[in-house]
């Protein structure tokens, strides 16, 4: 799924995405499916001092309203790549998740594919928008820039 195919469902509903629901049932993807999303995203996203994993934010519940909303072959494609991880634990998925993430950049890779989706939902949660400081569409004056010293160039 791109960007132009997401932001039509989206369709300012992101504060939709403030938390699943206590007894939210995911609806394109079947429980042990949600389960192994939540786990990898908090395998791609984990938690830090400064913020939850991206699983604990959410991310899972916004990855399955994009599936059941977009087209099929997105959903199908998807299903299949989780497949690839289903029943796979510790250990075993960690190298599971190396070996995919070597080939990340491919066309129709299933990791880069994952990572990216993790990544841009974890954003439109709560607890990403919290993270990244978000406070909302406004303009503003001036972008200063980074200012953390390790981004800056000598």
């Amino acid at each position: 799924m791109n960007r132009r195919e997401v932001f039509p469902i989206l369709g300012g509903a992101a504060t939709a995405f403030a938390a699943p629901p206590a007894d939210y049932q995911p609806r394109a993807l079947n429980p042990d499916e949600y389960a192994l999303v939540t786990r990898l995203a908090n395998l791609i996203l984990p938690a830090d001092s400064t913020s939850a994993g991206a699983g604990d934010a959410g991310v899972a519940y916004v990855i399955d309203t994009l599936l059941r909303y977009g087209p099929s072959p997105n959903r199908d494609e998807f299903r299949a790549g989780l497949a690839l991880l289903a029943g796979l634990a510790g250990s075993a998925l960690d190298s599971s998740l190396a070996r995919l993430a070597v080939d990340e950049s491919k066309p129709g890779a299933f990791f880069g594919r994952l990572k990216s989706m993790v990544v841009d939902a974890y954003c439109l949660t709560a607890e990403g928008r919290k993270y990244l400081k978000y406070t909302g569409d406004s303009a503003i004056e001036e972008f200063k820039g980074c200012d953390h010293p390790e981004h800056h160039r000598p």
